[in-house]
């Protein structure tokens, strides 16, 4: 299941590239931080799912199929982000590109650093799946407003390369 997400980014990701420019850059941040916020509220439903007790493990693989294409839309979402924010710091700083890309590898492997960390302590304090994953949804929902606020809007104009 954790390899789908880098399957459905690696399938998307040349696609959202080409449509970049009619979409938007900065509407392509706004549409991955939707999508996220959607997979993290759909993997926190998937506690709601019953299944079925060992060995009879007839709904496991509703919930397994569930989770990939959970997943696979996440992966979306992701390559939406990071497809865009690469386009935009290739943009926005021309002469300091290799140290701008090197800052946003920081600030993702700080994700995936501290993410586990961070939901191992909500799931402590929570002690439910379901409110773990509503916090995060809440966290990237603060995140969309930060982007909607603090992005200029000529981000998405297709004449800017």
């Amino acid at each position: 299941m954790f390899a789908m997400y880098q399957v459905s980014f690696m399938i998307s990701a040349p696609f959202i590239a080409n449509f970049m420019s009619r979409i938007g850059r900065k509407n392509c941040v706004i549409f991955g931080y939707l999508i996220a916020i959607v997979s993290a509220l759909g993997f926190g439903g998937l506690s709601f799912v019953k299944a079925s007790p060992a060995p009879a493990c007839e709904s496991h693989s509703l919930m397994f199929w569930l989770a990939m294409g959970i997943r696979f839309l996440q992966g979306v979402g992701e390559a939406l982000v990071n497809t865009a924010c690469f386009a935009v710091v290739t943009i926005e700083f021309p002469k300091d590109t290799t140290t701008y890309v090197g800052y946003l590898e920081m600030a993702l492997g700080l994700g995936l650093t501290f993410g586990p960390a961070l939901g191992s302590g909500f799931m402590t304090l929570f002690q439910d799946v379901f409110y773990t994953f509503l916090a995060f949804a809440f966290l990237l929902f603060l995140g969309l407003l930060s982007i909607i606020a603090g992005l200029p809007n000529s981000l998405n104009d297709p004449e800017i390369e």
